[in-house]
């Protein structure tokens, strides 16, 4: 028996001894990769500013890569590299501290520090370099982690930041603005990225620090970091966000965005004076164009839904901003979750597919990708330049107060919208243009200052097939759309011509008399008559909302048609004029044509289908760049007392193609004469906006 105890006591040692190497083992590994990290960082980011600011290192970028700085003669990575494997094997490599071929000596066994992985497990697909070499010992871990990490430092730090500064501000001559400023700017930017870039990492080496030392307490066994942080709030998270509303107020202050006094992380000003009457744009701070790197953060508890980096058309300080945001929360967060291995997901420990996503492009369907040029078996023939098939896009109505809704003018009386929408997205017209449909659908009622219900349905259109209440585009790239059938301007208007006064609009003394009539003439000019109210002759009536502000002419000549509507006898009114658009086509915008009734039913009313017989219906215009209406006098002055405009908000292509329409926003906007509200008709100029969640 006292054998058997004895053996038993010595398993068990045996046990505990070989569990405390492999947790040695497992932090050692990422701690070190922490440290390599800070140290890429530090110098490449010390050789590129030596670059932008002095014109040092022959003054060119190319001569701080990491590959170009490892190959000088005095060069610190590849000692940190060395360094960096000689602690892994210090930590996994047995009694030796040696990573032996094969394993032995009590090497710490792969699979028990969640590196049986058969190969690295690359980064970005492998692009430019392939991180994918054999793991048979300790040792090749530290190659894998080396090649990682370079190359994504190398993307981070010198592809997304430097590479793409304007080199017209670099190294100012005697430091003359605005080359100085905006060099200072440039030098804000890399410095921050920086800061961010490391801060993140270190908050999340701390995290997997504390998981993978068994503090069960504190960190979940079974997720990854940061939501394995079990602190309330997660102190993880707030000291990421932290970091980032750091960094976003530094750029904003330095590049022309005034700072960001609400602590929002967006920048308080369009365009704001840096010093000098400096006012930057941001081709000032960067060449453009600049496209961002089409890359998706993990999802997590910093960012629960993930985060799509995508955009092929950044032209604004805040798009750029967003832009760098969000790629170096990717870097962060991939090349954090290489230091702890893959394939243990029961402890939270598995290299997430975004860092591995696939090159659109190359041909080969890969991580993330539903197809890729002629590899289509997804969707045979109809694979996109995006690599996405065409499918169908829930747009369910953001329902805060502003987010959606019409609003009627000269009332002002907004009426909350509400509901979803499906957007079944065809082939490209163009390569990076995408033509989609709207289905009919009730969308739910909304009560109105408690006197009526107002029921929205998006009806079929008779140009399309049953069923189908709209069509439109969304724009992915900026592409020329001329011939194609659709709108070719995001910017949309259109206005109404309507004679209000003179002889042959509504002349008669004390005439006409809508709800907002004005007098016109006599002592009474300009004061409301009134429904049915009575001017002081010879004053008269306008019978509409507004007062033309020069002569009209009396026979109300061409083009306009005569108005036969009881309250504006003798007035005339002309089609409506859509205005022409001013701004090509930006990265995710769209337009689209839309049916829409707006059912006035008594209060209470279920909204229940069908549509109340003789409800009008609008076709209307939307759009996610501007929409803007009004109603004109008959001399087309474009003097508009009732008017409405409204701005959208882009898609975000790479995320809509995938059935993700979070943050769009489409307006339209349309003017209706002699519009029956109520007990009284009235013109009006209406904007809708429907935002999605």
């Amino acid at each position: 028996m006292k054998a058997l105890l004895t053996a038993l006591a010595l398993v068990v040692m045996a046990a505990t001894s070989a569990s405390a190497d492999t947790v040695k083992c497992t932090r050692s590994i990422n701690k070190e990769v922490g440290k390599y990290i800070k140290t890429v960082q530090k110098n490449v980011d010390k050789c590129k500013k030596k670059t932008i600011t002095k014109g040092e290192n022959g003054g060119l970028l190319s001569n701080c890569t990491v590959a170009a700085i490892k190959a000088q003669p005095d060069d610190k990575l590849e000692a940190a590299a060395l360094k960096m494997k000689a602690g892994i094997a210090k930590s996994c490599g047995g009694a030796n501290k040696t990573c032996e071929v094969p394993p032995g000596d009590g090497d710490d066994d792969l699979a028990a520090i969640n590196w049986a992985i058969g190969s690295c497990m690359n980064f970005e697909s492998g692009t430019g370099t392939e991180c994918d070499n054999p793991i048979g010992t300790c040792g090749d871990i530290g190659d894998c982690l080396e090649c990682i990490i370079d190359k994504g430092m190398e993307q981070a730090i010198d592809g997304l930041v430097y590479d793409q500064f304007n080199s017209a501000n670099f190294f100012p001559a005697n430091g003359a603005d605005p080359q100085k400023r905006l060099n200072k700017c440039q030098v804000t930017i890399a410095k921050n990225a920086g800061k961010f870039l490391l801060g993140k990492q270190k908050i999340l080496s701390k995290c997997w620090d504390g998981k993978l030392s068994g503090k069960v307490t504190k960190f979940d066994a079974a997720s990854p970091c940061p939501d394995a942080d079990l602190s309330v709030p997660n102190k993880s998270v707030a000291k990421i966000n932290k970091l980032e509303a750091k960094k976003v107020a530094a750029i904003c202050k330095a590049c022309g965005g005034g700072g960001d006094g609400d602590k929002d992380q967006l920048c308080d000003a369009v365009e704001a004076d840096i010093g000098g009457g400096v006012m930057p744009t941001l081709g000032d701070i960067v060449s453009l164009p600049y496209v961002c790197p089409n890359v998706s953060v993990p999802p997590n508890a910093v960012h629960p839904a993930g985060l799509n980096c995508g955009n092929p058309d950044v032209d604004t300080l805040q798009e750029y901003i967003d832009c760098i945001d969000c790629v170096l929360e990717f870097k962060a967060d991939c090349l954090s979750a290489s230091a702890v291995g893959d394939g243990n997901p029961g402890a939270g420990i598995g290299y997430p597919g975004e860092c591995n996503a696939g090159t659109c492009g190359n041909g080969v369907a890969e991580v993330g990708e539903a197809c890729d040029g002629g590899a289509d078996s997804a969707c045979p023939g109809m694979c996109s330049s995006f690599c996405t098939c065409p499918g169908t896009t829930t747009f369910t109505f953001d329902e805060t107060p502003g987010a959606s809704e019409a609003v009627l003018e000269p009332l002002a009386v907004a009426v909350p919208l509400a509901g979803a929408v499906s957007l079944a997205i065809g082939e490209e017209v163009v390569p990076g243009a995408f033509p989609f449909t709207i289905e009919e659908v009730q969308l739910p009622g909304t009560d109105v200052a408690g006197l009526v219900t107002i029921c929205p349905f998006l009806v079929n259109d008779p140009m399309f097939p049953p069923g189908i209440a709209g069509e439109g585009v969304i724009n992915c790239t900026g592409a020329d759309l001329t011939a194609s059938g659709f709108i070719e301007h995001p910017d949309l208007g259109v206005f109404v011509d309507h004679c209000v006064s003179g002889a042959g609009c509504d002349s008669a003394p004390n005439g006409g008399g809508g709800l907002f009539s004005l007098c016109v003439g006599g002592i009474d000019d300009g004061m409301p008559c009134g429904v049915g109210g009575v001017c002081t002759v010879p004053g008269t009536c306008t019978g509409g909302v507004f007062v033309a502000d020069q002569p009209i002419d009396g026979a109300c000549s061409a083009p306009n048609s005569a108005d036969s509507l009881p309250a504006h006898v003798g007035a005339c009114n002309s089609p409506l004029v859509p205005a022409p658009g001013v701004t090509p086509y930006g990265a995710g915008d769209a337009t689209l044509t839309l049916a829409i009734a707006l059912d006035i039913r008594t209060l209470g009313d279920p909204c229940l289908p069908p549509v109340t017989p003789g409800t009008a219906v609008a076709v209307i215009q939307f759009t996610t760049g501007s929409a803007e209406t009004g109603i004109m006098d008959a001399d087309a002055t474009a003097g508009k007392v009732v008017s409405a405009s409204a701005v959208g908000v882009p898609f975000s292509c790479p995320a809509v193609l995938t059935g993700d329409a979070s943050g769009a926003s489409i307006v339209g906007a349309f003017s209706a004469l002699d519009a029956p509200l109520s007990i009284f008709t009235l013109d009006t100029a209406t904007q809708i906006r429907f935002t999605a969640e």
